[in-house]
C-alpha cells in the first residue's frame, strides 16, 4: 500500500459511458445536489460534494479509490464554522485467537481489495469478526477551489478532489501503516 486515497485516471477515463470521464458523466447526474453550494460561502460544502460523487457508493469503483483498510471516508461540512471534517472508517486489528466456544470466529470476507458485507453461503456456520477504528479530524478551506457556476462544475469539483486526496492521505496513511504494522 502507497497511499489511502488515490486517484484513479485510467479506469475514469477508460470505462466512461461518454468516452471522456465516468466521474463526469456522475457529476452531470448529481448536478442538481450542488446548486446550492456555489460560490465562495459555501466551498466546503462543495468539496464534500464533490468527494461523495467521487467515492463509493455512488461510484463503484470510485473516482478516488482507498486502501483495503478503509471502509468508508465521508466529508463534511461543520456548521459550527464553516469548515471541513473528515470521518473515515479504518478496519482495525485482526484480534488474535478468538476462538473461544465453537464454531470459531472466521476471518472477515475480503474479495478484489476490499472487505465485504459477509452473505448468502458466508454465513453457513460461521461466525464473523471486525474491528474498526474511526478517525474524525478537521481539514482546511481555505485553498479549497471555488464553483462559479454550473457551467464549471466539472472542473471545479476535479481540482476539489485533487486538492482532497493529499490532505486525507497525511492524516489516513500514517493510520494505515500502523493499523498494517500491528496487525503483522
Amino acid at each position: 500500500m502507497n497511499e489511502a486515497f488515490w486517484i484513479d485516471k485510467g479506469n475514469d477515463r477508460d470505462f466512461a459511458s461518454d468516452g471522456v470521464s465516468r466521474y463526469g458523466a456522475y457529476l452531470r447526474q448529481h448536478r442538481a445536489e450542488f446548486a446550492e453550494a456555489i460560490g465562495e460561502s459555501d466551498r466546503a460544502e462543495f468539496a464534500a460534494l464533490a468527494w461523495r460523487v467521487a467515492t463509493g457508493p455512488i461510484m463503484a469503483p470510485g473516482y478516488v479509490r482507498q486502501a483495503e483498510r478503509v471502509r468508508s471516508a465521508r466529508l463534511s461540512r461543520n456548521y459550527e464554522d464553516g469548515g471541513l471534517y473528515a470521518t473515515v472508517e479504518l478496519v482495525g486489528i485482526t484480534p488474535r485467537r478468538m476462538d473461544y466456544g465453537s464454531p470459531m470466529w472466521r476471518e472477515w470476507p475480503r474479495a478484489n481489495g476490499h472487505y465485504y458485507e459477509p452473505e448468502g453461503s458466508d454465513l453457513v456456520g460461521a461466525r464473523f469478526l471486525l474491528t474498526t477504528t474511526t478517525a474524525v479530524f478537521p481539514l482546511p478551506t481555505a485553498q479549497l477551489p471555488i464553483c462559479s457556476g454550473l457551467g464549471t462544475l466539472e472542473a471545479a469539483a476535479r481540482r476539489a478532489v485533487h486538492f482532497l486526496v493529499p490532505l486525507m492521505n497525511d492524516t489516513v496513511t500514517p493510520l494505515i501503516r500502523h493499523l498494517d504494522r500491528e496487525d503483522s
